[in-house]
């Protein structure tokens, strides 16, 4: 009943970034411009994310439905400026 996922963050305006899921657990902290985080696992169902960057301030979201066995690279792209993140 488990899922493995992992965060790979390449936007260059975010700063370092938090992936906070259902609007409470940290699944990562701190993770820097151009880098990614080991695998970690979650368990399956359906997750709320959002990304926080300097502050707390949420500069993405997206929505995960993690299934059994299954791998997720979720990947920060675009500009937190811009709000295209």
């Amino acid at each position: 009943g488990k899922a493995r996922v992992r965060l790979i963050h390449v936007s260059p305006d975010a700063g370092a970034v938090d992936l906070q899921a259902n609007g409470g657990e940290n699944l990562f902290e701190g993770v820097e411009f151009e880098s990614d985080t080991d695998y970690r696992e979650v368990d399956a169902g359906s997750y709320q994310l959002a990304l926080l960057g300097n502050a707390d301030a949420q500069v993405g979201a997206a929505t995960l439905d993690a299934r059994p066995g299954r791998v997720y690279d979720l990947v920060a792209v675009g500009l937190a400026s811009s709000g295209s993140l």
